[in-house]
Parts: C-alpha cells; sequence; structure tokens
C-alpha cells in the first residue's frame, strides 16, 4: 500500500461529507502544504459512499484524494491540464 492509504481515522460508522472534508483537510494540512480543497464529490455506486476530494496547488497543479466510507485517505494525481 502506498504512502497515506490510512492516514484517515478508522470508524465503524460511514463517515459523513462534512467527516471526509474533515479528514481531507487534516490530510492536507499535513501532508500537503499549500493545496486547497476545490470541490468534495460523493460516489454513490457502492453499498457505502466513498468521497472524492479535489485540489488545488500552489502552481495551479491538481491532485485528487478518495476518502474511504470509513476515513482512509487514499492519494491519486490528476491528469495533467492540456492546453
Amino acid at each position: 500500500m502506498g504512502p497515506g492509504m490510512h492516514r484517515g481515522a478508522m470508524q465503524a460508522t460511514q463517515v459523513s461529507e462534512d467527516e471526509a472534508k474533515a479528514i481531507a483537510r487534516k490530510y492536507v494540512d499535513e501532508q500537503l502544504k499549500g493545496y486547497t480543497i476545490e470541490n468534495v464529490t460523493p460516489s454513490t455506486g457502492m453499498p457505502r459512499t466513498m468521497y472524492t476530494v479535489e485540489l488545488k496547488g500552489p502552481k495551479d497543479e491538481g491532485k485528487t484524494l478518495h476518502i474511504s466510507p470509513f476515513g482512509h485517505v487514499m492519494p491519486f494525481p490528476l491528469p495533467q491540464r492540456q492546453g
């Protein structure tokens, strides 16, 4: 597993959107200084809701975090912007 896979709080119940945003904020503050949260989107196609968190860096670079239903943080880079 890559870095950050289990940085979120382990919870026995589903995290809410507000909790997912707080988990993402803590991760960003600790691991991605200068990044801001641009958007939090729930993904509800599975039995439990995950959250996709889009981040924007200080040089306009993008990253994506996925927050599992139980608060695990999984970082993914965004594709490079074209044009």
